[in-house]
C-alpha cells in the first residue's frame, strides 16, 4: 500500500514536472530575467511564510496516526491555523513593504491587496490539504497539484491566444492566483465530509482537553520552527542573491538551477516523506520497529544507487541540455544546477529520515538537523564570499555541504530515536 502511494503521487509528480519545464522554458524566452526573478522571489516570500503551516501538519499526522481519530482534531487544527495567520500576515506584509522586496510588486505590477490574497488562498489550501493527508480520506495531493498547474495553463496561455501578443508578467500573476483558487474550491468540496461532523461543542470540548492542546501545540511549534530552517536552504538562498549578488547569478539560480532541483525533489523527496511518516507512525504504535529498520537499509542501497546514477546524469547530460532548452542568457547555469542535484540522493535519504524521528515523537531532534543545516549553510556562504570563491558556486556549494551534513545528522538522530524506543519496549515487556 505504501508502495503503491509513493508510485502514484510520483507518477503525477513528473507529469507536473514536465508541465512545470514547459512553463519554465517559455517564459525565459518571452521574459527579461528581472521580471521572472521578481515574480520567483515574491514567491519564495508566500513559500517561506507557509512552511511554518507545515508544522502543523505534522503534529496532526502524529497524532491522527497515534490516536486514529482524525475527525476529533480539526478543532485543534483549526485553531493552530488561526494562531498561524494571526502571526504570518503580519510578518509577510512587513516583508514586502518596509524592505527592498517592495521594488518586486512593481517590477510586476501588483498590487499589495492582491498579493495578500494570493496568500490567503496558498494558506487555506494548504490548512485543507494537510487536514486531509492526515485523516487518510485523501493522500492523493500530486493530482490536486497537477490540476492546479493544468488550470493555470490555460489560463495563462488562453489570455496569450486571445491578446495574440506578449502579455504583461503581471498576467502571469493572476492565472496563478485564479488557478489556486480553483485548487482551493477543490480542496475545500472534499473537506466537506470532515468538517460536517464537527459542532460547536466539539470546539468547546477543546478547554477540558488541556493537555493535549498542549502537546499538540508543543509539536507544531518545534515542527515550525524546523520548516523554518528548512525553508532558508531553498528560498532564503533567494533573498541573499537579491540583495547580495549580480542580477546574472539571481536569474541563473531562479530561473533554471532551483526550478530543476526543487522539482526533483518534489518528485522524489516529498512523496517519500508524505507517506512513510504516517506509516512508520502506525508502525510505531504497533511497535513494529524490525520493519522500520528493514526500510532503512533499503533506503541505504538506494542513496548509494542514486548517487552514482545522478553524478554520471550530470556529468553527460546537464550542460547540454541546459544549453539545448533555455536562451543563450542562462548558458552558466549548468554549474549550480550540477552542485545542486549532486545533493538530491541526500535530500531524499533525509526526508526518510524525518519520518522515522517524527514518528517516534523525537521533534526536537529534526529541529535541531535543520538549524544545523541552517548554520552550516550560513557560515559556507560567508566563508567563500570572505576568500572570494566562485560566485556562480558559493550558493548552490553552500546548499549541497548544507545538505549532506543534515544527512548524517539525521542518520545519528533517528538511530538514537529507535534504539529509545526499542529498549524502552524491552524494558516494558520484561516487567
Amino acid at each position: 500500500m505504501l508502495r503503491k502511494k509513493i508510485f502514484l503521487n510520483s507518477f503525477s509528480s513528473i507529469i507536473l514536472l514536465v508541465l512545470n519545464f514547459f512553463v519554465k522554458i517559455y517564459l525565459s524566452y518571452y521574459y527579461t530575467p528581472q521580471e521572472l526573478t521578481s515574480f520567483a522571489t515574491l514567491a519564495d516570500i508566500l513559500m517561506t511564510a507557509g512552511f511554518v503551516q507545515a508544522g502543523l501538519k505534522d503534529a496532526l499526522v502524529r497524532h491522527s496516526s497515534k490516536t486514529d481519530q482524525a475527525e476529533e482534531l480539526v478543532p485543534l487544527y483549526s485553531l493552530g491555523f488561526a494562531i498561524f495567520l494571526l502571526v504570518t500576515v503580519p510578518f509577510v506584509l512587513r516583508a514586502v513593504t518596509q524592505t527592498g522586496l517592495s521594488q518586486l510588486l512593481l517590477n510586476l505590477d501588483v498590487s499589495l491587496s492582491l498579493f495578500m490574497g494570493w496568500y490567503l488562498i496558498l494558506t487555506t489550501k494548504m490548512y485543507l490539504s494537510y487536514l486531509l493527508l492526515s485523516s487518510t480520506k485523501n493522500t492523493f495531493i500530486a493530482f490536486q497539484e497537477l490540476i492546479e498547474r493544468v488550470v493555470y495553463l490555460a489560463l495563462f496561455f488562453g489570455i496569450i491566444f486571445m491578446a495574440r501578443a506578449k502579455c504583461p508578467i503581471s498576467y502571469m500573476a493572476y492565472a496563478t492566483i485564479a488557478a489556486s483558487l480553483v485548487s482551493l474550491l477543490i480542496t475545500l468540496q472534499q473537506s466537506v465530509e470532515l468538517f460536517q461532523n464537527v459542532t460547536w461543542a466539539s470546539f468547546r470540548a477543546l478547554v477540558h482537553r488541556r493537555q493535549e492542546i498542549v502537546t499538540f501545540l508543543k509539536h507544531s511549534g518545534i515542527a515550525s520552527l524546523e520548516y523554518v530552517a528548512a525553508s532558508t536552504l531553498l528560498y532564503g538562498t533567494s533573498f541573499v542573491l537579491f540583495m547580495n549578488y549580480p542580477q546574472k547569478q539571481l536569474a541563473d539560480f531562479q530561473v533554471v538551477a532551483r526550478p530543476i532541483y526543487t522539482a526533483a525533489i518534489s518528485t522524489f523527496s516529498y512523496p517519500v516523506f508524505r507517506f512513510a511518516f504516517p506509516e512508520f507512525s502506525r508502525l510505531v504504535r504497533e511497535k513494529s520497529f524490525s520493519l522500520i529498520i528493514s526500510y532503512e537499509k533499503k533506503a541505504q542501497k538506494l542513496l548509494i544507487l542514486m548517487l552514482i546514477a545522478i553524478a554520471i546524469a550530470c556529468a553527460l547530460l546537464v550542460k547540454p541540455f541546459i544549453a539545448r532548452i533555455f536562451p543563450p542568457i542562462y548558458e552558466q547555469s549548468y554549474k549550480a544546477t550540477i552542485v545542486l542535484m549532486l545533493g538530491l540522493p541526500f535530500v531524499i535519504y533525509t526526508a526518510f529520515l524525518f519520518a522515522v524521528i517524527k514518528s517516534t515523537a523525537s521533534f526536537f531532534y529534526s529541529l535541531y538537523v535543520r538549524l544545523f543545516g541552517a548554520l552550516i549553510l550560513g557560515v559556507s556562504i560567508l566563508g567563500f564570499h570572505a576568500i572570494g570563491f566562485d560566485q556562480d558556486f558559493q550558493i548552490p556549494l553552500a546548499i549541497l555541504l548544507s545538505t549532506v551534513s543534515m544527512c548524517v545528522l539525521s542518520k545519528v538522530f533517528s538511530q538514537k530515536a529507535l534504539n529509545a524506543l526499542v529498549a524502552n519496549h524491552f524494558e516494558t515487556t520484561v516487567r
